[in-house]
């Protein structure tokens, strides 16, 4: 989103305009089970069941096909509080403005170096906003115990770097966007549905169609470069 926030949320990542929250009281860390729509799992229940690790894995899959794992079947189980929502979701922004600035660097594709300046605007401002609403709402951003984001967010960046400027990077980073995004819709969701304080609920409500936008703009591009490829 044990938790794995596997890049996610990466878009999730994502806070917008949060300057037209009021202040409030601390949520409570009282633990819930997140569900998204195509099935329930409560912990311990019936195995072979992708859990929160399984829908946030690390994505190697999107990285060789850009389709990402099929959410619409990962059924999550992730107790969380708001302090775990609100440091996953900074933890990706911060992933996604590094892997922009990588892009701007390695990238060849025109298309591609505007969606990765709109990652680093976008996120930049959602991780300012983040940061403020959890001052106002007296929360520390506090990651789950076994929240290993930042080792994968780092392994992710490795394999960007490894890969050859140009076109080459453009599609695995073009791939990875559509990918991490697909995943991100579902745990934006799920994360909506969990949250407690109602500005927190808000702001997630905002970034989804945010992320909604990225997604279809990568799918855009990346269809762009497939067709440039067969040619």
């Amino acid at each position: 989103m044990g938790l794995t926030f596997s890049r996610m949320l990466k878009v999730g990542i994502v806070l917008c305009a949060c300057a037209t929250f009021g202040a409030c009281k601390k949520s409570p860390d009282t633990q819930a089970t997140i569900t998204t729509d195509s099935a329930v799992t409560t912990p311990g229940t019936a195995t072979g069941t992708p859990t929160a690790d399984s829908a946030m894995a690390h994505h190697d899959t999107a990285m060789a096909s850009g389709a990402g794992m099929d959410t619409s079947k990962a059924a999550t189980a992730m107790p969380m509080n708001d302090a775990n929502i609100l440091a996953a979701l900074s933890m990706a922004d911060s992933a996604e403005i590094t892997e922009g600035k990588l892009a701007l660097k390695k990238g060849k594709n025109a298309d591609v170096k505007k969606f990765a300046q709109m990652m680093i605007t976008d996120h930049g401002k959602m991780m300012s906003d983040g940061k403020a609403l959890a001052a106002r709402l007296k929360i520390t951003p506090t990651p789950a115990a076994d929240d290993n984001m930042k080792g994968e967010t780092e392994m992710m960046v490795q394999e960007l770097t490894s890969a050859a400027d140009g076109a080459d990077f453009d599609a695995k980073y073009i791939a990875e966007a559509v990918g991490d995004h697909q995943k991100d819709l579902t745990m934006l969701n799920a994360m909506q549905a969990k949250a407690q304080a109602p500005e927190l609920k808000d702001a997630i409500g905002k970034a989804i169609p945010i992320v909604q936008k990225h997604l279809d703009r990568a799918k855009e591009i990346q269809g762009k470069l497939g067709s440039m490829a067969g040619k």
